[in-house]
């Protein structure tokens, strides 16, 4: 998520990283679940927040 600088929809993040899951920079392929219990592990610890719209973004 370090290449997001501005709010983005969780669709919009998905896609990113589902076209890059299962090629030789990286290699090992999940499924949404894994993604969902990502954000919510970088929601945790404050990585990231969720705006009144619903969009992603990045804590500083």
């Amino acid at each position: 998520m370090s290449d997001i600088t501005k709010p983005i929809w969780f669709d919009d993040v998905w896609v990113r990283i589902k076209e890059q899951t299962g090629t030789p920079d990286w290699p090992a392929v999940h499924g949404v679940e894994n993604f969902v219990l990502a954000l919510c592990f970088l929601y945790s610890v404050g990585a990231i927040d969720v705006t009144q719209d619903g969009e992603l973004v990045r804590c500083d």
